[in-house]
């Protein structure tokens, strides 16, 4: 190596003095590094070839890395004078496609219904990667299978759910309900950006510091399947989804309005599935005819409920769940704290009293100045 640039550095660890004169093979590869990748190289390079491939290379401390290199011969008068590599850390696309090699494989095993529910889920994603392998930059492809690779196991995840093995009770027994519906919003999120429609969330209640029954999986694996449905028919304009929530003693009532500006065509085809009329039994409507019937069934099992319609032109779906509350932090939370005010002028202290108080505090102090509150408190009437 004659010279590298800041960001090699960056990537492999390894400063500029520290490469001269040095074989790439010497300070990069490793265990894990293909032998047979690394046998392509050099012989394209024996051979004055340009060559293009991934493999695993090593960082200074001793961290494995992926990269996509390509390789360039310059020559100088008819001969090779140097080659010039290109790298690109494609670590995490790499790590995703594993997790997703892995999960495909525990999924395998869980029958012919479950297969049926890959197809939807591989005929979905073959249709995002067709757009995908036609492009030309590199760059930009790499950012879409890194971002496609997130879908897929988004949507092996709910599959998963709706398996026979995934109804059981190996889910954790509590969620974090922010948590949970911020990770719904990206799995649409992923799949509105792979397949070019627009979507919006509205959170219309405060849904912070609530721990809730993993039982809400329900709900959400319900509304994830209903956009995928909506996916496969003409690819819709816009989705926006509402969400709300009223909480009663110790339980919560979580509702979704969903509307998928698609001229109507996923409630019609939810009718379609329903009533099987005009419909042909091709392997990708069953098993669409399945993830929908079996998220309803999951939903409704675990007391939830979704009813659909046509209007303006859109599909709309309202889909609610009660589920029970297993912490709410936020009335642990107003009963701990305590205000103090300290001003002189009675007019602000009542203007403030009466904001805190509007903001849910009722534990107010007031004073006039720090004087007065050393007395209160030794006195022990405040802290």
């Amino acid at each position: 190596m004659k010279w590298v640039n800041s960001g090699f550095t960056t990537l492999s660890g390894y400063t500029l003095d520290e490469t001269k004169g040095k074989k790439p093979g010497m300070l990069l590869q490793g265990p894990e590094t293909d032998i047979s990748t690394v046998r392509k190289l050099s012989r394209a390079i024996q051979d004055a070839q340009p060559i293009e491939c991934e493999l695993v290379n090593y960082h200074k401390d001793g961290t494995p890395y992926w990269i996509d290199i390509s390789i360039s011969p310059v020559f100088e008068q008819g001969e090779v004078s140097k080659f010039i590599a290109v790298e690109r850390d494609i670590t995490e696309r790499k790590h995703l496609e594993l997790a997703l090699a892995q999960d495909k494989a525990a999924a395998i095993s869980d029958g012919q219904q479950t297969e049926n529910l890959l197809y939807l889920s591989n005929h979905l994603i073959e249709r995002k990667c067709a757009d995908v392998l036609e492009k030309n930059d590199s760059d930009d492809v790499n950012q879409k299978v890194v971002n496609g690779c997130h879908l897929v196991r988004a949507i092996n995840n709910h599959t998963k759910q709706l398996s026979k093995d995934g109804i059981s009770s190996e889910l954790p027994s509590k969620r974090v309900l922010d948590e949970s519906l911020c990770a719904l919003v990206q799995h649409i999120s992923w799949l509105a950006t792979n397949d070019g429609f627009a979507f919006d969330h509205v959170n219309q209640s405060d849904t912070s510091e609530l721990v809730i029954s993993s039982d809400f999986d329900a709900v959400t694996c319900a509304v994830f399947n209903i956009v995928l449905l909506a996916t496969l028919q003409n690819r819709p304009e816009a989705i926006t989804l509402e969400s709300r929530c009223d909480i009663g003693g110790d339980e919560l009532k979580l509702a979704f309005e969903l509307v998928i500006d698609d001229e109507g065509h996923t409630a019609q085809f939810i009718q379609e599935l329903q009533s099987a009329s005009n419909i042909d039994q091709s392997t990708l409507h069953q098993s669409a005819s399945l993830a929908y019937s079996r998220a309803v069934h999951l939903l409704r099992e675990r007391n939830g409920y979704e009813v659909w319609n046509i209007s303006e032109g859109k599909s709309r779906f309202n889909v609610s769940q009660t589920v029970a509350v297993i912490e709410n932090l936020r009335a642990t939370n107003d009963n701990t704290f305590r205000v103090l005010i300290a001003e002189d002028n009675k007019v602000n202290t009542i203007v403030l009293t009466k904001l805190m108080k509007s903001l849910g505090y009722e534990s107010i102090d007031t004073v006039i100045n720090g004087e007065e509150l050393w007395s209160l408190q030794k006195a022990g009437i405040t802290t």
